[in-house]
């Protein structure tokens, strides 16, 4: 693949941001710009109305781009940003609107914790340039949206859930500053903790996406339901693992492929399956007024899957919740595939972990977990 088709294979929030920072740090490294106007100043903000510091300060990485650790920040972005900007915590609306208003908050966040610290504490404690600390929000978050995988780092594999740690553990060791390490993991998981922890004990959201921020996002980059390349591999790579423990041929892993890709084609899935696969409660709530509409909540594709089961894989609490709200038969043992496919549960903790809402609220209604035969 060439330069120009990998850098358009990424999706558009995150090539906007790799391509921005990367213009903007060529530019301060043939000293087209001076970095000093690069970064955040608060008097310079509100006195000289020096508004792009807002911006540059999430983007210029700190030094020209010869530097090791430039480099990398800019690396990260097109891994982290693009696997979180295709699987990011539900917040109510689409996929790329939810990511969009993750950005926006952790932007707020770190701002607001930068000023806190700058009026009450010694200024040196954190320097006045966030891309470190954005970035380690955006890996937070997407090691917690996919504890599970297994992930290299320096040639060793570790759960992804600990990658962020281990970036702090190297940091040490190379004799780094961490302080932006730890204020990007504070920053996420305050985040973190306000669309998938308050949900889960409240069973309501106090904070979604606004629907003119996703009517705006939708319009210009689409609503981000075609990024599900990284369910597909975690799916296969799931049930593959799952076959070669099980001592299954390859043909059996080539048939897994098939009907994985049979599944996002969507042979025979209903209107209640396309709704429960992007989060969208008022399409279900107007099936609901109808018999017809109501018996799509249980009805079966081609491939045994159920409405339940999209809303499970997106990780959408809310459309969970509203399903077993409605009393209309929905299983929440119902397995795929012939009865041969996974469980909800089992779903759940291998796509999203343990401490996911949709997780905790399978476990409370007793739900059982059954991995694929």
């Amino acid at each position: 693949m060439d330069v120009s088709a990998w850098f358009y294979s990424l999706p558009p929030i995150t090539r906007t941001w790799f391509g921005v920072a990367l213009a903007l740090n060529a530019a301060a490294t043939l000293e087209l710009i001076d970095p000093h106007d690069l970064l955040f100043d608060r008097y310079a903000i509100t006195n000289r109305l020096e508004l792009w510091r807002i911006a540059t300060s999430f983007l210029y990485g700190g030094g020209p781009l010869n530097e090791f650790y430039v480099l990398i920040s800019l690396y990260l972005i097109t891994i982290h940003s693009r696997d979180y900007e295709r699987n990011p915590h539900c917040a109510g609306g689409s996929p790329r609107a939810d990511y969009v208003f993750c950005l926006l908050f952790c932007i707020t966040i770190t701002i607001g914790t930068y000023l806190i610290t700058e009026y009450f504490v010694p200024r040196s404690l954190l320097y006045p340039l966030f891309t470190r600390t954005i970035l380690h929000s955006i890996t937070y978050l997407w090691a917690r949206r996919n504890p599970n995988l297994s992930v290299t780092l320096y040639f060793i594999p570790i759960q992804a859930l600990y990658l962020p740690y281990a970036y702090i553990v190297i940091s040490l060791v190379l004799g780094n500053p961490i302080h932006e390490l730890l204020h990007g993991m504070l920053v996420g998981h305050v985040y973190y903790f306000v669309v998938q922890i308050i949900p889960t004990v409240l069973h309501r959201r106090i904070l979604t996406t606004p629907i003119i921020l996703e009517e705006l996002i939708n319009s210009i980059c689409g609503d981000g339901s075609d990024e599900e390349h990284e369910f597909r591999q975690d799916f296969v790579r799931i049930n593959n693992n799952n076959n070669n423990n099980n001592n299954n041929n390859n043909n059996s892993n080539n048939n897994n492929d098939n009907i994985i890709q049979r599944r996002f084609q969507q042979d025979g899935a209903t209107e209640a399956h396309i709704a429960a696969k992007l989060n969208q409660l008022d399409r279900l709530r107007t099936l609901a007024q109808s018999a017809e509409g109501r018996q799509q909540f249980v009805a079966k594709d081609r491939n045994d899957w159920q409405p339940l089961h999209e809303a499970v894989r997106g990780g959408h609490i809310d459309v969970v919740n509203y399903l077993f709200s409605l009393e209309c038969g929905v299983d929440k043992n119902a397995r795929t595939m012939g009865n041969r496919g996974p469980s909800p549960l089992w779903m759940a903790e291998q796509i999203h972990g343990l401490e996911h809402p949709v997780t905790l609220r399978l476990q409370e209604l007793g739900a059982v977990k059954v991995g694929p035969e």
